[in-house]
């Protein structure tokens, strides 16, 4: 065994209300090779299913004008894939340049968005990125990924791969930024539990040098839920973050069908003070 280190649109009659996905496959040598099939296995063709439209930038596609121009024009909210790296530079065909932390474009191109990379050291950016260009999360490893690999594609790459792609599956399950990260770790966990020695070492050196760098717990596709409204009428489910409208509420509808005195209950009375009733309490 060798151990390595490490477009197109969506075709659909459906409109998604989802933002895209822009992935980074570019193919010139063995480590991208087996990068790029497992990313369209496992992010690609997983997140078309799941109606989040998708930027696939394979082999020469995987340029920085293509980068650059597929992000802007569909106003991607998550970019991932393979590609080689470093502490400052992640890289697509033939090591162009995608992104570059010393770039201040490419900081403000990333802002308010999630990233996911399956390069060498580039998890070094991932501090900047978030806490200088405004990303809201990015996921990469901070020293050299290594996997084992017999026989492309399968064999004994697919453990590495798929553990990697287990948070980018959390985030496009809806799932958000902590969820994702539990998630990415059992699947790791998972991995070295059933590999043989020599594939579990770097297994075990991989997983340890992920990094997940968050502004918000929020994932790129998690549905927010809103908070309850403050205020409630005891009566029904009518609900509002604002007082009077309640108390207008209950006027409206519910003190509109109170009973004339004497037959109105003493409760009724008290509890006209609070909405400012006005009929009479005796």
């Amino acid at each position: 065994m060798s151990r390595s280190g490490a477009g197109r649109k969506k075709k659909s009659t459906e409109l998604s209300e989802k933002r895209a996905l822009v992935a980074n496959r570019c193919n010139y040598e063995t480590a991208t090779k087996y990068g790029a099939h497992w990313t369209k296995r496992l992010l690609v063709d997983l997140a078309e299913v799941r109606g989040i439209p998708v930027v696939d930038l394979y082999a020469a596609d995987a340029n920085k004008a293509k980068w650059n121009a597929a992000i802007k024009d569909r106003d991607a909210i998550l970019v991932g894939g393979c590609g080689h790296g470093n502490a400052t530079r992640y890289t697509g065909q033939n090591q162009q340049d995608l992104l570059n932390s010393t770039n201040p474009d490419d900081l403000k191109l990333m802002k308010g968005r999630y990233g996911s990379f399956l390069s060498c050291v580039f998890g070094q950016s991932a501090k900047k990125f978030v806490q200088e260009g405004g990303m809201k999360a990015f996921f990469g490893y901070t020293e050299t990924f290594w996997f084992v690999n017999s026989s492309y594609p399968n064999g004994a790459a697919e453990p590495f791969f798929v553990s990697h792609y287990s948070l980018d599956d959390a985030w496009t399950l809806e799932r958000n930024n902590p969820e994702a990260w539990a998630i990415s770790t059992a699947a790791w966990n998972d991995a070295i539990a059933k590999s043989d020695a020599y594939s579990s070492r770097y297994l075990i050196w991989d997983r340890d040098h992920r990094i997940l760098e968050m502004s918000t717990d929020e994932g790129p596709y998690s549905k927010v839920v809103p908070p309850e409204p403050k205020y409630a009428c005891p009566w029904s489910d009518f609900k509002s973050d604002d007082l009077d409208v309640v108390k207008q509420h209950i006027l409206d509808i519910h003190c509109a069908i109170c009973p004339p005195l004497p037959e109105r209950p003493t409760w009724c009375k008290v509890f006209g003070d609070f909405v400012s009733c006005p009929l009479p309490k005796s």
